[in-house]
This record gives structure tokens, sequence and C-alpha cells, in this order.
């Protein structure tokens, strides 16, 4: 019982401060609720089994929109394509964004969650081999800047875990399923407009 009403308490608050907030600038100019930004990326990790590690190094291009709930705090959904070695990744995923002041240029915090489908060449040839993609969560910190009015470029560094699942079955019935696990540090570029 205590749950709901703590989340109950605390969406009031969110939704009361933005909604205060609006009034506010109502007289001086229409605020904005949605920002879509576009970012560019490179990515380095490592896959981690259990006999060994993996390097791997890509790039990927994304492109979000986020919901602002507040003067710090906002709430986004994002998509994007990741090339990581000779790996597809098409995440889709929900992002937290939190400033660390009220100035133009700032600090941030974000933290992500969602899903990846995946593609893999190599497994392509084999018969019985199916490659997916997997659950996705990280965190990270950037800084911005703003450009004019309402733009910002940003930098960011982040850290993902990303999990794929692959699997084998034969005609002898032999399945085989395994799940990989990625730990990856992402460096971004990105434009809110």
């Amino acid at each position: 019982m205590r749950l709901p009403l703590l989340v109950a308490f605390i969406g009031c608050l969110v939704f009361g401060a933005n909604a205060q907030e609006m009034v506010a600038v109502a007289s001086d100019a229409k605020p904005r609720l949605f920002v879509p930004s576009i970012s560019v990326g490179t990515v380095g990790g490592a896959q981690i089994t259990t006999n060994s590690v993996y390097l791997k190094y890509g790039g990927g291009v994304y492109a979000s929109v986020h919901n602002i709930l507040n003067d710090r705090l906002s709430l986004g959904v994002g998509v994007g394509v990741e090339q990581i070695d000779n790996e597809s990744l098409y995440p889709f995923y929900l992002e937290g964004k939190g400033m660390l002041s009220d100035k133009a240029a700032t600090g941030f915090l974000m933290v992500t969650a969602g899903y990846a489908a995946g593609n893999n060449p190599s497994y392509e040839n084999y018969d019985g081999y199916n490659y997916r993609g997997g659950g996705l969560f990280g965190a990270g910190w950037g800084y911005r800047w703003p450009l004019k009015k309402d733009d910002y470029f940003s930098i960011s560094v982040s850290y993902r875990q990303q999990f794929i699942h692959l699997s084998y079955s034969d005609h002898h019935n032999f399945n085989f399923r395994e799940r990989l696990s990625y730990s990856l540090l992402f460096v971004r570029a990105s434009i809110e407009f």
C-alpha cells in the first residue's frame, strides 16, 4: 500500500511543478514540452564469456524525443542504429535526463533502459542458429552548451550493459542457448533542437 501512495505523491510533485512552470512561462512565451535530438557516437567495450573476453568497437546514430517535466528533468524515448564489429543492433529505449543546474550551460545525468534487436551475419550461413537482441540498461554523464535560443549541443559518456540471445537447434533435437553480455562505453555528440 505504501508504494502506490509514494508513486502518486512523487507524480503529483513532478506534474504539479510542471504545471506551475507552464503557468509562470505562459505570460512570456509558449513553453517547450517536447525536445527532439539527434546523436552520433562511438562505442568500445567487451563481450565477457565464461572462458574469455572479446573486445568490441563501433559506432551509432540515434534520434530521441524528450518530454520536459520541469526545468531540470525530462523523460524521453529514442531509437538508434549501431554497428559493433560485425553485429548490427537496433536499440529502442526510455531515457531519463536530469540537469545539474538551472543554467543554460550545465552538466546532466542520464539513465537508459530498453531493448535492442540484433543481427549478426556470421550466423546467417548456419542452419539452426538464431541470433537476436536483448535488454539493455545504462547510465551516464554529459555536458550541454546553448547554441541559440532553444538549441543545445552536448557531449556525453555513458556505460551500457547489453544482452544478446544466441540459440542453436539441429535436426537431432540438440538445443543450445547462450545469453551474451556486453559491457559497453559510449561517447556521443548530440544536437537538441
